[in-house]
């Protein structure tokens, strides 16, 4: 079940709440905001792309028309496990390897990745630390569009990478 935590910045003063109300409320405070007013809130979603955050919203009852007129950009953010640097290995994956992630074995330097083998550094799991993935959506005019017409996420991340997001 994803939750969202609204935190609205205005000046040094911040409030943080999980209702819907205070997503609304950012949002109009957005609309009415003076120059230089920075509003920003955080969210849990399940999806881990951005689009969806704004599909999100929609459902805990912000108004599409609020969406598309204040929120500028969205970015989000995976953890991802790291090899771990002790027992990292290089491997040559086979072609279903590559094709149940997504990859084109050409676009692979020497064909080769990389996995942890285990070791006591890494107890064994190949793995030690965490590494960041984003991902931002910034707000154009045709997303906006979007946002009102249908805030579907499939939809927004399709206009999203056309106009460049990196996925």
């Amino acid at each position: 079940m994803s939750a969202l935590a609204a935190s609205t910045v205005i000046g040094n003063a911040a409030m943080r709440c999980a209702t819907t109300e205070t997503a609304s409320a950012g949002m109009r405070l957005r609309l009415t905001a003076l120059s230089g007013t920075l509003h920003t809130a955080t969210g849990h979603n399940a999806g881990a792309c951005a689009p969806s955050a704004i599909t999100r919203l929609v459902d805990m009852g912000v108004e599409p028309y609020l969406l598309s007129s204040s929120v500028i950009g969205v970015l989000a953010q995976r953890l991802v496990r790291r090899i771990c640097s002790s027992c990292k290995e290089p491997y040559k994956p086979t072609m279903a390897d590559l094709a149940s992630i997504g990859l084109d074995p050409e676009k692979l330097d020497d064909g080769n990745v990389f996995r942890g083998a285990g070791c006591p550094a890494c107890f064994g799991l190949g793995f030690k630390g965490r590494h960041g993935a984003y991902e931002l959506l910034t707000v154009d005019n045709e997303t906006r569009k979007q946002i009102v017409r249908s805030p579907d996420a499939v939809v927004l991340r399709e206009i999203a990478i056309k106009a460049g997001m990196i996925s």
